[in-house]
């Protein structure tokens, strides 16, 4: 082995495929909880941003729709791709309504 370089991982690390998809549903389920708590935080925000601007009708429109999106797909289909999808798609929606609510300020 040359100095400085680091021996190649071996392919799953010596575990099974079932072991392996095991391990990483684990992981992909504390993903799902970990997001669903941040997207509740920024509904929160979103809920004081109402209150100071009052954007309540916009809000409670896109903010219940972005909270669907997420735990629907999160109860239906968990530790799925199509879950982190929907969290990526409800974090943006929520950054688009903090943007509308503060009239366009990032």
């Amino acid at each position: 082995m040359a100095r400085g370089r680091h021996p190649e991982p071996p392919e799953n690390y010596g575990l099974s495929e079932a072991d392996a998809d095991e391990l990483m549903r684990a992981i992909y389920l504390r993903g799902d909880r970990i997001m669903g708590y941040f997207l509740l935080g920024h509904a929160t925000v979103a809920v004081g941003l109402a209150f100071f601007y009052e954007t309540w009708l916009v809000t409670g429109l896109v903010a219940s729709c972005a909270l669907a999106l997420f735990f629907v797909n999160a109860k239906l289909l968990p530790a799925s791709f199509t879950t982190r999808v929907a969290a990526g798609l409800a974090l943006q929606t929520f950054v688009a309504l903090h943007i509308y609510q503060m009239h366009g300020l990032a």
